[in-house]
């Protein structure tokens, strides 16, 4: 007779694997996913350097703009996830990984002018 080891499905025995990346450097870590949002800065802070509250935190390309008591499992933060690490500098705003919100910015203010431009003629030319 043959004995199996059941199958453990309870949440604390599993580990979810996060692909942590700062700057150039790169990492992966193990957590379980009913660790906080501050649990996982603090190993973000051990492995990069970058302290907790200087941490902005992307996951798969979205902003991570949760509470650092919430739980990785509350916050639908997917096994596997990519998280991009950015540091928060003294006197910026949080930024994006891409720099393309400043261009469209500078396209849409561009545009306004234009468009500002273009009602003001016709006015004149409806006098």
């Amino acid at each position: 007779m043959t004995m199996f080891t059941p199958r453990q499905v309870s949440m604390g025995n599993k580990v979810y694997k996060l692909h942590i990346k700062h700057d150039a450097k790169k990492s992966s870590i193990n957590i379980p996913p009913d660790h906080s949002i501050y649990q996982l800065k603090e190993i973000i802070h051990l492995e990069f350097k970058v302290k907790p509250e200087n941490q902005i935190l992307f996951c798969n390309g979205k902003l991570m703009d949760f509470s650092d008591y919430m739980t990785i499992k509350q916050a639908k933060i997917p096994n596997g996830s990519k998280i991009i690490c950015n540091k928060l500098s003294k006197n910026s705003p949080p930024s994006s990984p891409s720099s393309k919100g400043s261009r469209m910015s500078l396209e849409k203010d561009e545009t306004l002018a234009k468009l500002n431009q273009m009602e003001q003629k016709a006015n004149d030319l409806e006098l």
